[in-house]
């Protein structure tokens, strides 16, 4: 009897530090996806209490995303070898150390230099929080913590512009940073007395590689947001873009010939994980995450709403992200992966290209049903995403696989919200000119972020009414050829994901550690 209840105990508390970690690890997936999408509604009150121009407000978020994207890779390795649990919660502590500075920056420079430092911090949490729930449970209870753990991420997006907007209008948008101080608090709370894991056989980290990685992604973002300035077939964007390709695959030549690689691309031959990291995080990103920062500027700038009322405009595409993954994770037991993830890239581009019939004023009836199906989408993507990353791997791998699929998720994010951005300015700038053939390029940068009122100070000589009216109907056709576009990539992707994914790839919980 004794020796039954001591199991018993024993099993109950392994419940219980399961549940923590679990608990730790949803919030801090919680707190990392409000802090991407609480920018997009901070970005216009950031950049006029800073005299920030558009470009640098591209460049506040690569500060943010190439540091977290780059040093996912040697996160991941780090997690394995040194512990997951030491790594989240150093990066916790970091993460919210340099939000704290980041909220008190008094320029541009400053904010950018803590941001990027507050990078390193994320990429030391992420691929540790997937690699603890697969260290921490199996079978049907490791799909559905993944399920929890995607359904975090939703919670994140849903509440994140909300929250950005109600903070900026009750107290200010220095608060979109000084929230992370408490949440890092109470994820440090949960995690004590919890159990640390690591892979005593995890391969070394080297710099070489990550300084080609970093400098290709920095380069590139860089090309992509002066491309509308030096023009887009202009040789120094061509060189730019071209030095920059050449430095990634400079990186993925150091990683081929490394014996244990930290960006393993032998785990590419199995199409399945070739899904999970590319064909996935290209669709959210393209079809998704760039709504999140663009959406806001027409919603505040040709819809008349203000950054709370924006928020909340974007509940029907943010909302559904939350609660539409505890189905899928669900649902991953019955149905095959496969038709899930393709299911949901396919609703998010028909969603976002409802989203493209959009005109100037408040969003309609159709925009909303856009942003329903395109947030439902979401969610179903990120229900099965992480698991299928990590489930593709070698148990051995798990941080490995965690690292890559988190840094493809922010490099695919990065280029598609820097993309989608010098795409805008192009067509604004070109129409613009049409009709203006003096007007400038810092003019046609404010259009393309809705910022009417300030493009007209920068055109004195033009008609005040018939510029705005230009300006209105510019901005938001441009918009609505961009989500046009990006509504394909998803459902291109949904193909993709319909082609590759086998279910055959997944490795059973018992044969993870043979693979």
């Amino acid at each position: 009897m004794m020796q039954m209840a001591l199991e018993q105990a024993e099993q109950s508390a392994g419940v219980w530090r399961g549940g923590l970690i679990l608990f730790s690890v949803c919030v801090a997936a919680v707190s990392l996806t409000i802090d991407l999408t609480i920018i997009g509604v901070a970005l216009d009150p950031i950049g006029r209490s800073l005299d920030a121009s558009f470009a640098e407000l591209q460049f506040l978020i690569g500060a943010y995303n190439v540091p977290f994207a780059a040093l996912l890779l040697i996160s991941g390795v780090l997690a394995d070898r040194y512990g997951r649990l030491k790594l989240f919660i150093a990066g916790n502590v970091l993460f919210a150390l340099f939000a704290l500075l980041a909220g008190l920056s008094a320029s541009m420079e400053t904010l950018n230099t803590w941001r990027a430092l507050q990078g390193l911090g994320a990429a030391m949490i992420m691929p540790a929080c997937s690699a603890l729930i697969a260290h921490g449970f199996d079978g049907r209870a490791r799909a559905f913590a993944f399920g929890a753990f995607g359904a975090s991420f939703g919670l994140g997006t849903a509440i994140g512009p909300l929250i950005g907007g109600m903070l900026i209008e009750w107290l200010d948008w220095r608060w979109v940073f000084f929230i992370n101080v408490p949440i890092a608090a109470i994820i440090l709370l949960a995690t004590i007395g919890a159990e640390e894991s690591r892979d005593a056989d995890a391969p070394p980290f080297e710099w070489l590689g990550l300084g080609f990685f970093s400098l290709g992604l920095l380069g590139f973002i860089c090309a992509l947001i002066l491309a509308p300035d030096w023009g887009w077939v202009a040789p120094e964007t061509l060189g730019l873009m071209a030095v920059s390709l050449l430095l990634i695959a400079g990186f993925l030549m150091v990683e081929a010939r490394k014996a244990v690689p930290s960006f393993d691309l032998a785990l590419f031959r199995t199409p399945t994980f070739t899904a999970a990291q590319v064909v996935l995080p290209v669709g959210v990103s393209f079809a998704f995450i760039t709504l999140l920062f663009y959406l806001p500027f027409y919603l505040q700038g040709l819809g008349g709403l203000g950054p709370m009322q924006s928020g909340l405009a974007l509940l029907p595409l943010t909302l559904p992200s939350f609660f539409v993954p505890f189905l899928a994770g669900w649902l991953a037991g019955f149905l095959s992966f496969r038709l899930i993830a393709a299911a949901g890239l396919a609703m998010l581009g028909v969603g976002t290209l409802l989203q493209s019939t959009l005109t100037p004023g408040a969003p309609d009836l159709t925009v909303f049903i856009g942003m329903a199906l395109a947030g439902s989408g979401v969610g179903i993507v990120h229900a099965v995403n992480d698991n299928l990353a990590v489930s593709t791997a070698p148990r051995g791998k798990s941080g490995v696989a965690a690292g890559m699929l988190h840094t493809m998720r922010l490099s695919t994010e990065t280029v598609a919200i820097i993309a989608a951005g010098a795409i805008m300015v192009t067509i604004t700038l070109g129409q613009l000119q049409a009709a203006l053939p003096d007007i400038g390029e810092d003019a046609a940068r404010l259009v393309a972020r809705a910022d009417i009122a300030g493009a007209a100070v920068l055109v004195p000589g033009a008609d005040a009414q018939a510029f705005t009216e230009l300006a209105t109907e510019t901005s938001a056709e441009a918009l609505r050829l961009v989500l046009m576009g990006l509504g394909a990539v998803a459902i291109l992707c949904a193909l993709l994901a319909a082609l590759l994914i086998r279910q055959r790839d997944i490795l059973p919980p018992d044969d993870e550690d043979k693979a």
